[in-house]
């Protein structure tokens, strides 16, 4: 199988030439060929050093641009999905300098984040993780606080491109709520202040 034939599975571009093999391609190359077992006892260094460089390098805005978890569960399968969620959260565990208890919790935890953020990436899993250090021992602690704070990101971003005359970048028109695309230009909120305060000014 070659690269080209992974391009796009977690989401990233890519052309019919592409020649050269991917960390993205290869952590699910060796993923699929692990099983749970495999997985919880986090025994591929091939599968382990793929991940590493996908987590080391992510960041927020690639994980804002990558197909949500739902939109890649049809072309991967549930199964496959559910490994790559298993596989981050073993690396978060390794973090922390504990074990899985069983393939059944792993499970588990990896059918947790699969049904409970569709709407997330797997590289903003594997981004939240990083970002969690070791403080949280639950997937739900550490979503919770990864969204709350991308959320807040998020306007920051908005807000930095208010009064630009660039319009708004694909990544934050897929991501922001409805209401902030209720305006025709992005100035004109700014240009509906400016004559707010011109208008009592002259009254």
């Amino acid at each position: 199988m070659s690269g080209s034939e992974y391009k796009n599975n977690l989401g990233e571009g890519g052309t019919s030439s592409t020649i050269r093999w991917r960390p993205e391609d290869l952590l699910l190359k060796w993923l699929n060929g692990m099983s749970w077992q495999d997985i919880a006892a986090d025994s591929d260094d091939r599968a382990l050093e793929a991940y590493r460089a996908v987590e080391l390098s992510v960041r927020l805005q690639d994980a804002f641009e990558a197909p949500k978890l739902r939109d890649i569960m049809p072309r991967l399968g549930e199964e496959t999905v559910l490994k790559l969620l298993a596989f981050a959260w073993v690396q978060y565990e390794s973090r922390r300098r504990t074990t899985v208890p069983s393939v059944e919790q792993l499970r588990k935890h990896a059918q947790f984040l699969l049904t409970t953020y569709p709407l997330e990436s797997v590289k903003d899993i594997m981004y939240a993780f990083r970002r969690a250090g070791t403080t949280h021992n639950s997937p739900e602690g550490i979503m919770t606080e990864y969204l709350e704070w991308k959320s807040q990101k998020l306007e920051e971003w908005h807000r930095s491109f208010t009064d630009s005359s660039q319009p708004l970048p694909e990544w934050i028109l897929n991501q922001c709520p409805p209401h902030w695309l209720k305006t025709n230009s992005r100035n004109e909120a700014a240009e509906t202040r400016s004559t707010t305060n011109n208008t009592g000014q002259a009254a």
